[in-house]
């Protein structure tokens, strides 16, 4: 069963997602994400710690690939993603 996640994301890395010229997110697994998942991305400035909910992007996870290999930490991924439309 897939689940939904909804994480804060830096504005530039927003913006790269937004584009589509980022695919990718390097998060902390402590979600255990899965293929499959939804994530859900909401804009968050860590240097004025402003959260805008109306800023948001939905993305499906395609792939993990687990920390432990290729030079990734143990306790952190890197997740494939595939954005939904606003019609998805």
């Amino acid at each position: 069963m897939s689940k939904s996640h909804t994480v804060k994301v830096w504005p530039i890395y927003f913006e790269r997602l937004e584009s589509g010229k980022k695919t990718c997110e390097v998060r902390k697994n402590d979600r255990d994400y899965q293929a499959g998942d939804m994530l859900n991305l909401v804009w968050y400035d860590p240097a004025t710690k402003k959260l805008d909910e109306s800023k948001r992007l939905q993305f499906v996870i395609t792939h993990v690939l687990s920390g432990g290999n290729y030079g990734i930490d143990d306790d952190y991924c890197v997740l494939s993603l595939r954005k939904l439309s606003d019609r998805e």
